[in-house]
């Protein structure tokens, strides 16, 4: 027991000191509303689209992805810290062909020779110059993005052994502020089932496993912006992913190596909360607006997985690297009782 105890409390210092792991939120969005609504969604959907791939990424992990079901009767507590990768391709979105394209109102470029600008996980250094949109006859500069190679969400995972070849889990990220993301809040459920002797070849090795994977997460997160020094704003994300997959891979007495592959839904909603007022419109006057921009993105396709889990003693220990609209890595370390 005393052991457990101590075990248990190493889970819980590695769970907070993920949390050190945090850098700023996405305020720089709320600027383009200085050209409007209707264009400060279209230019806010590509801005925000790499920052939300990200997120979206997180989701996928912290689970328990061995590909074996525990014991009935067995639990195992985990810690993991998921990370979401930006990918370079994104870094950058062209306001001139936005332009050329129909998709922007009223707008023109200072300098149409530098029409490109930094999404939100995206900085550009001093001297790389960012696109000036002309709006209304004023210059307004588009935003500059925050140096995030990487989002971190960790999450504290539970699962257990129950008869008929069956394994439930559940994760939970607390409410805390991971200024990353903002105040964040995730939860999530998990069912496995083995499906080994269903498979013949697989029946008969002592070493071969076969799982079947029904998860669904939820995240919901907010982060202060404000709009020209105006109050009670905020950037709101409500995300959530349903995924099916298959796990196989190889079981030892030590360490399980496996890899899956299976189908995800997964969706995320941006809105910029509140009440906004000042905001240009068409006519060459401003207007107040609530909730000014809302964003629905969809991250349904295929999700693929591998990774390793080593068993020593009572601790768990998991890396495993998935990949979909974004890639993601998972780090986890865990006790089994």
């Amino acid at each position: 027991m005393k052991q457990t105890r101590s075990l248990f409390r190493l889970v819980l210092s590695l769970y907070l000191g993920f949390l050190t792991y945090i850098v700023q939120g996405q305020e720089g969005v709320v600027q383009y509303l200085d050209v409007g609504t209707v264009n400060a969604t279209v230019l806010s959907d590509s801005y925000l689209y790499p920052y939300a791939s990200m997120i979206d990424a997180t989701l996928i992990g912290g689970w328990n992805m061995s590909p074996r079901v525990q014991r009935s009767g067995k639990f195992t507590l985990h810690v993991f810290l998921n990370q979401g990768f930006r990918e370079s391709g994104d870094n950058l979105m062209n306001i001139g062909d936005m332009i050329d394209n129909g998709q922007l109102e009223g707008i023109t470029l200072k300098d149409p020779g530098q029409a490109h600008a930094a999404t939100a996980p995206f900085k550009l250094k001093s001297g790389q110059g960012r696109a000036v949109m002309i709006y209304q006859g004023n210059e307004v500069l588009t935003p500059n993005g925050k140096d995030m190679g990487t989002i971190r969400l960790p999450s504290i995972s539970f699962s257990i052994g129950i008869p008929a070849g069956t394994e439930i889990s559940a994760k939970f990220t607390p409410p805390v502020d991971y200024t990353d993301i903002g105040e964040a809040l995730q939860w999530g459920l998990g069912v496995k089932h083995s499906i080994k002797n269903y498979l013949g070849f697989f029946r008969n090795s002592p070493y071969l496993e076969a799982v079947v994977m029904g998860t669904y997460a939820n995240l919901n997160t907010e982060s202060p912006i404000s709009y020209h020094g105006q109050t009670g704003q905020s950037l709101i994300v409500n995300g959530s992913a349903l995924s099916g997959r298959m796990i196989m891979g190889l079981h030892f007495n030590k360490a399980d190596i496996y890899g899956s592959v299976g189908y995800g839904a997964r969706k995320s909603d941006f809105t910029l909360s509140g009440t906004y007022e000042d905001i240009p419109d068409d006519q060459g006057g401003f207007v107040a607006a609530t909730d000014p921009v809302a964003i629905d993105y969809n991250f349904s396709g295929m999700e693929y997985e591998a990774g390793i889990q080593l068993r020593l003693y009572f601790l768990n220990l998991q890396v495993s690297y998935a990949f979909s609209n974004y890639s993601m890595v998972s780090v986890g370390a865990g006790i089994s009782f």
